[in-house]
């Protein structure tokens, strides 16, 4: 007959704990991977919140500091998707930048007085890195409260040096015909969350005209649209005209969408001509660059796609690494 062998309580006990401690060692290692999901906040302004976002892996790199997109909430710049971080925040963080995230703290939007405190918070910044170099970044429509900042004259006596400035998806002249601008004030959109517009029972609302994501939800839930999107702000006509002088010889770098229906190409390149005339054009510290199938991608972008495409990081974020290095 076979014999049963019986482990005593005690061994029983001591297996039970030993496989408990492996297995809690095996989880722990690989927790050390899994991605960050706490961020320090700052207190450098009473009106505006300000997160940090630091790689795991920090280079002696320039922080980039970076306004909240507004019409997108803070998720499409930074999420975790099946235990990976995702978005332009994570890009950079992976890069080896410090970013820095602000975003207003009321439901009040108010980009000039947001940009007035821009370089209280950028000496505060570069302070605490011992380093006075800061690259400044617009997204979406939030990216006019960078732009009201480059209306500002420059105060030679911050010790904050502004070196580089990006924009991805911000428009800047709005004056063409049927421009988005127009349309949401025309449409009233101004002021209004993005949930209440597409909810709306009509065929022709916010979600059907401008959130395509390339076209491929096109005939989904609206719901499953504006899980990324937030609200409309106010759109300023003017800023082409209102640029400081000083702030002109700053590098600047677009990145649109080719089927970007909010902030498309006629809502940039004029700006681009101006800092980049014709007796310039051997200077490519300004670059101005379509996201599409003619510059060799996948897909052609639209706002959405911008920051939520699952190639943006390797197609359209590589170039702006590129561009930031030079």
């Amino acid at each position: 007959m076979k014999q049963t062998t019986i482990i005593p309580p005690k061994n029983l006990l001591r297996s039970f704990v030993q496989f408990f401690l492996l297995t809690s060692i095996i989880y722990f290692i690989g927790c050390a991977d899994l991605p960050r999901r706490e961020f320090p906040q700052h207190s450098f302004s009473p009106i505006l919140n300000i997160k940090e976002f630091t790689p795991n892996k920090p280079k002696s790199l320039p922080p980039i500091v970076i306004y909240d997109p507004v019409l997108l909430k803070e998720s499409a710049l930074f999420r975790v998707e099946e235990n990976s971080e995702k978005g332009i925040i994570s890009f950079l963080n992976r890069e080896g930048y410090t970013v820095y995230l602000l975003s207003s703290k009321t439901a009040n939007l108010n980009f000039r007085l947001h940009a007035m405190e821009i370089d209280e918070i950028l000496n505060q910044i570069a302070y605490k890195h011992k380093f006075r170099k800061i690259i400044l970044a617009g997204v979406s429509l939030g990216g006019q409260t960078i732009l009201e900042y480059m209306t500002l004259p420059t105060n030679l006596d911050n010790y904050a040096h502004p070196t580089k400035v990006f924009f991805i998806g911000t428009g800047i002249d709005y004056n063409y015909t049927n421009s988005f601008a127009k349309k949401s004030d025309k449409f009233g959109y101004e002021g209004k969350l993005v949930q209440d517009l597409c909810r709306l029972n009509q065929k022709d609302n916010f979600c059907t005209r401008y959130i395509y994501f390339n076209n491929e939800l096109q005939d989904v839930d609206n719901s499953k649209k504006e899980k990324f999107f937030h609200r409309i702000p106010e759109i300023k006509k003017d800023y082409i005209t209102r640029i400081h002088n000083s702030k002109l010889h700053l590098p600047y770098f677009f990145l649109y969408g080719k089927l970007d229906s909010i902030s498309p190409e006629e809502s940039i390149y004029p700006f681009f001509h101006k800092i980049r005339p014709a007796s310039s054009r051997g200077d490519y510290r300004n670059s101005f660059y379509e996201a599409g199938e003619a510059n060799g991608h996948s897909i052609d972008y639209d706002h959405g796609d911008l920051f939520l495409h699952e190639k943006a990081d390797k197609e359209i974020y590589s170039e702006l690494a590129d561009w930031l290095l030079k």
